[in-house]
């Protein structure tokens, strides 16, 4: 009795690690990037178009819908200085996941 009991247990338990295996494989962490004047510029026009980048994405991976979490800048660099003014290509960072 007390086998049993033990092994239903464990198999639950293994159970419950394969749907969050499951659930963790449904989203993904996407990076993009764009090139502005400044800084501010660049990772205001990157976070703008994330949600299209996740639309791409969206259709790549063969998912109905998306559920986009906040864009979080993660690097910039000089992309051209033209010594006045200097543009940067900055990448922001996303997770998305399958809405199902």
């Amino acid at each position: 009795m007390r086998r049993s009991v033990l092994m239903v247990g464990l198999a639950c338990l293994a159970l419950g690690a394969a749907s969050t295996a499951a659930q963790a494989k449904a989203c993904n962490r996407i990076v993009m990037s764009d090139v502005a004047f400044g800084k501010t510029a660049s990772i205001a026009a990157a976070k703008k178009g994330m949600p299209a980048y996740a639309e791409i994405w969206r259709k790549r991976k063969g998912w109905k819908s998306v559920k986009v979490g906040p864009a979080k800048a993660i690097g910039c660099a000089v992309y051209l200085d033209f010594g006045i003014a200097t543009e940067y290509r900055c990448k922001v960072a996303a997770t998305v996941c399958d809405a199902g």
